[in-house]
């Protein structure tokens, strides 16, 4: 049985060494790993949370880098347990659209990644129907491909203010669709 994602976010240390950063990813990873057959119902504090989500827009990048649907699914059962908490729920939904978008880039069509799900849980389907079909172009940007792929976040400064208004849920925001992209 793996190691419960509550432990795991707990043992979390901003200075840790590469290798000890890398052991953490993978423990956070085994954690999730079978969430979509049995999603947690843990519910994380807020800064646990955060740790989450930011592993989530990580782990976004790295499943195109690895053409990975196992770390896909891994990140969707993050991404919902993030959801549960009191974080703001426009940053799962960019995060989630970097989800999208990774799905995508690895030739796996959004509503087959996540209508498996639709009987047993309806509510993870929900939130991943959810997710914009657009990653937001001022929130973040791709580079490089295969190994080297990565999504950027554009830092607020270089954002312009219509853009900032989107992230911020202003008028204009597009929190998604159900059809595929």
């Amino acid at each position: 049985m793996p190691e419960s994602l509550k432990s795991v976010m707990t043992a979390w240390r901003s200075d840790s060494t590469e290798d000890e950063e890398r052991e953490w990813n993978g423990r956070v990873f085994r954690s999730l790993e079978f969430g979509l057959t049995d999603p947690p119902s843990v519910r994380l504090d807020r800064d646990d949370s955060w740790l989450l989500l930011g592993w989530c827009e990580t782990g976004a990048s790295v499943v195109v880098q690895r053409s990975d649907e196992r770390l896909a699914e891994a990140v969707a059962t993050g991404l919902f347990v993030a959801s549960r908490s009191d974080i703001d729920r426009r940053e799962v939904m960019l995060v989630g659209a970097l989800l999208r978008r990774a799905c995508a880039l690895i030739g796996r069509e959004w509503t087959e990644f996540y209508e498996r799900w639709l009987e047993t849980f309806p509510e993870v389907v929900s939130l991943l129907a959810s997710f914009p079909r657009e990653v937001a172009s001022g929130a973040h940007s791709e580079s490089g491909s295969g190994e080297s792929f990565q999504f950027e976040r554009v830092p607020l400064a270089q954002m312009s203010e219509l853009e900032l208004l989107k992230r911020l849920g202003g008028p204009g925001l597009k929190m998604g669709d159900e059809s595929d992209g």
